[in-house]
């Protein structure tokens, strides 16, 4: 089951009752106008495999329950995120693709983020700190 909803200029938040489509195995919301946190109850969407939300307006922090959804892509590029980069991502063992570009992300890239070496990582244009170089962070791994 696939929630294609991209490009259609949706406004408001992200609805909680999309926590009720457990089977759901993929949501595209990116280029919408869709503002506000990301809702706590997609925790709850447990076949999940891709979460593309980028190029909206969302507010707030990643949550930490991303890591608990076996993700292969998570797209959240171009929003309005704040806080740091969340260690637990780097247990994601199926994630191939993760951005996280242009928002407003804060400190170092985590220890924990290691295995994500060899991915798709896009994290620039944050105010990560000058340390925050993924390439250089894998290298220096290597």
């Amino acid at each position: 089951v696939y929630n294609r909803f991209s490009f259609n200029d949706l406004t408001g938040t992200i609805p909680k009752e999309y926590s009720k489509l457990t089977s759901l195995k993929e949501l595209h919301l990116n280029y919408n106008k869709i503002e506000g946190p990301i809702p706590l109850e997609m925790s709850k969407m447990s076949s999940l495999d891709k979460l593309i939300l980028g190029n909206n307006a969302l507010t707030g922090t990643i949550p930490e329950f991303i890591s608990s959804l076996d993700l292969s892509v998570i797209e959240l590029q171009f929003n309005q995120l704040e806080g740091t980069l969340p260690k637990s991502l780097g247990n994601l063992s199926n994630l191939r693709n993760l951005s996280l570009f242009n928002n407003n992300l804060t400190g170092d890239i985590p220890e924990e983020w290691s295995p994500l070496c060899g991915k798709v990582v896009r994290i620039t244009g944050n105010k990560l700190s000058h340390k925050s170089n993924f390439k250089i962070f894998c290298r220096e791994k290597n």
